[in-house]
């Protein structure tokens, strides 16, 4: 195997690929990257057996072949020079890169002990812009259930329909859910590991143009001209969360996000161990108090209007703060419907199709 081809490019297929490779466990191989050469390019690849990305960058190729080589190493040494183009040659299972000031032979592997990484042709969903992925993909990093105990609720839950795309992840003490205008060639769902959601809204922030998704059997593909990332889904069928959203609010409360933010931070600094705030409406200002046996206490207003009854309800401040970073408006909505009922928080543009919903603490 033999190319050449820009440090850069190859630096940022490695940053895609190196994070998915496994850092230890009963398969050694899986630290490694495949670094594969195709006639006019150079195909780096990694998995940890859940997920597997390929990323691809343009190369010129005297000698095709392939060889799995340590992605930690590998991407730390070509960090750390600066030669704008480098030439890559494989011997005896040694893969040699050398540019005008630096030099490296790297021990590599037989690229036949890799995994096979499956490919996905047919079952096109439909097609996203990165900037609309990576969006819908991010508002579900903090809501996930990080335990595996239900396994349907370790990862986000896609909805795809002839008028829009939806996801939503709970945890079970808070929810969210975003929509987007989309046409999908079929009405299906999946359910999308924590990891590879992760993952591919890393990848789409710093791509352009569009992915396409395709659902096959068990597999999920996000396919782009660079990059595609491949994925199972969980088995189990996702809890229908729509029945916990209310769906008549008593009372709306319209604050600026920025206001409200940084009252509910102060807020928790007094909180107790169970991290609650209270929330109270009032006609003209919203009040947020705290107060905590060993630091004391605090109260915060903030403009605010109101339609319907005034109200009070307690929540954990560290999901009303994830709730409110999810939200793009530079205003938004608390809807309240009763002391035991989900609080809902949403953007004042209802083209914005977020909701993310709090359970009340009980005091």
């Amino acid at each position: 195997m033999k190319a050449h081809f820009s440090r850069d490019h190859f630096l940022r297929a490695l940053s895609y690929v190196e994070r998915t490779t496994a850092r230890a466990g009963a398969l050694p191989i899986l630290s490694y990257v495949l670094i594969r050469a195709r006639p006019g390019k150079i195909e780096c690849i990694g998995t940890n057996l859940e997920v597997g990305i390929t990323a691809t960058l343009g190369a010129r190729v005297d000698e095709e072949g392939s060889i799995a080589v340590s992605g930690k190493v590998i991407h730390e040494f070509l960090h750390s020079i600066h030669d704008d183009v480098l030439e890559l040659s494989v011997k005896d299972q040694k893969i040699i890169i050398k540019g005008k000031g630096a030099r490296t032979t790297l021990l590599g592997v037989d690229a036949k002990d890799f995994p096979i990484i499956p490919t996905i042709t047919e079952g096109k969903v439909c097609v996203l812009r990165t900037s609309d992925l990576q969006k819908l993909l991010q508002v579900t990093h903090d809501t996930m259930a990080l335990s595996d105990a239900r396994p349907e609720l370790a990862g986000a839950y896609m909805k795809f329909t002839q008028k829009e795309c939806i996801i939503a992840a709970t945890d079970s003490f808070r929810l969210v859910e975003k929509k987007i205008p989309a046409q999908a060639s079929r009405e299906t769902h999946v359910i999308i590991p924590r990891s590879a959601v992760l993952e591919v809204s890393r990848i789409a922030g710093d791509l352009e143009g569009e992915i396409g998704i395709f659902i096959h059997e068990h597999q999920v593909a996000f396919v782009h001209d660079s990059c595609v990332c491949i994925t199972r889904v969980i088995d189990g069928v996702y809890p229908d969360y729509t029945r916990v959203i209310p769906e008549r609010p008593q009372s709306k409360l319209l604050v600026q996000k920025g206001d409200f933010e940084q009252a509910v931070r102060l807020g928790g600094l007094f909180s107790s161990r169970i991290s609650d705030i209270l929330i109270r409406a009032e006609k003209e200002e919203c009040i947020i108090q705290a107060k905590n046996a060993e630091r004391g206490e605090v109260e915060t207003k903030i403009p605010t209007t109101i339609q319907g009854d005034e109200f009070s309800v307690s929540a954990n401040f560290r999901y009303i703060l994830d709730g409110v970073r999810v939200i793009d408006t530079d205003a938004l909505v608390l809807e309240f419907t009763s002391p035991t009922s989900p609080i809902v928080l949403k953007p004042t543009q209802e083209q914005e199709g977020t909701r993310y919903i709090i359970m009340p603490l009980r005091t």
